[in-house]
């Protein structure tokens, strides 16, 4: 068993080890509902790496980095619909499935690799879980333990019915 000492609270090589831990293990990001129906976008933060999370026409779920390929801007801020993701700078455009799409002004350029890096992503009662593990367990691994004490089918009828946010220093909020 790790002790965590105080050093371990403000020391950048323990913040960098969780924060690699964290992003490995299946995280619920928002419920299932809020990414329903072709075209939903929502961005989420996973061990403080921006997500996009996105419903495809064909009705798969996809994580996908927030950050556009051509200059690092940020995607989609919060929630939105379309067909497409489009970079609010350059206007890149990515398919739901973060392949890309259309890049204005980019003629005769060599646009492999500028697809959108892609990270597991799956549905367990309700919840949406990401993990940026290349390789992540099962999510039904990692959740087996909590199989006696919660049932998945009740637990995905369930709807946000109230949200709090809390405000604090240095959440920029």
């Amino acid at each position: 068993m790790t002790v965590l000492t105080p050093r371990d609270y403000v020391d950048a090589a323990s913040f960098e080890r969780e924060r690699q831990r964290l992003g490995a293990a299946w995280t619920p990001v928002c419920r299932a509902d809020e990414v329903a129906g072709a075209g939903a976008q929502k961005s989420v933060v996973v061990a403080g790496v921006p997500v996009l999370v996105t419903r495809g026409q064909d009705g798969a779920l996809h994580a996908l980095s927030n950050v556009c390929r051509h200059r690092g801007m940020t995607l989609v801020d919060g929630e939105a619909r379309a067909d497409a993701i489009r970079c609010p700078y350059h206007l890149w455009a990515y398919r739901l499935d973060g392949a890309l799409a259309a890049a204005p002004f980019m003629d005769g350029a060599d646009l492999g690799g500028c697809d959108l890096p892609r990270y597991a992503v799956a549905e367990w009662g309700g919840w949406v879980f990401v993990s940026l593990s290349p390789q992540p367990s099962p999510l039904a691994d990692a959740l087996a333990p909590l199989a006696g004490a919660l049932d998945p089918a009740a637990l995905a009828g369930l709807k946000v019915g109230y949200r709090l946010a809390f405000e604090h220093a240095g959440t920029g909020r």
